[in-house]
Parts: C-alpha cells; sequence; structure tokens
C-alpha cells in the first residue's frame, strides 16, 4: 500500500524555501513602489488639472502677491514635512 509517513529531508527543501522567500520580498517591493508611483501619478494629474482653477481664484480675488504667499507657503509645509519624516 501507499506509505504516508513524515518527509523529515529539511535538508533539501530549506534552499529551496529559502530562495522563494527572497523572490517574494523582492516582488512585495516591487509591487508596493509600483503602487506608490501609481499614487504619485494620480496625485500630479489632480494638481495639473485642479491648479489652473484654484490659481485663477486665488488670483481673482486677491492678487498676484498673495498667490506666490500661498504656494510658497505650501511648497515650504510639504518640505518640512518631507524632511521630518525622511528616514536618515
Amino acid at each position: 500500500d501507499m506509505d504516508f509517513r513524515y518527509d523529515n529531508s529539511a535538508w533539501i527543501h530549506l534552499p529551496n524555501f529559502l530562495h522563494g522567500a527572497g523572490h517574494s520580498l523582492l516582488q512585495s517591493s516591487w509591487r508596493y513602489e509600483t503602487m506608490m508611483q501609481g499614487v504619485i501619478i494620480l496625485m500630479e494629474d489632480v494638481v495639473l488639472f485642479f491648479g489652473p482653477f484654484y490659481a485663477s481664484r486665488i488670483f481673482k480675488a486677491f492678487s498676484l502677491s498673495a498667490l506666490w504667499i500661498v504656494n510658497v507657503s505650501v511648497v515650504g509645509f510639504g518640505l518640512i514635512v518631507f524632511l521630518a519624516t525622511f528616514k536618515r
């Protein structure tokens, strides 16, 4: 009949497992990187779509100097957040 004993030859399966684990970590990193690139592209499209509406409203309601102040403040805040969360 058939023998269903436990296969205790871990030395055969361990290299295959370790090789597969390394590749799965690379694939997870690749998937995360691809997802984040997609998010960045989506946010870029949103900014490029709504930017002219926002800029024309600020310019019309206030002035060009107010538009520059708001833009520099937003970029400065983003830079501060980036530097504060950047892993050293």
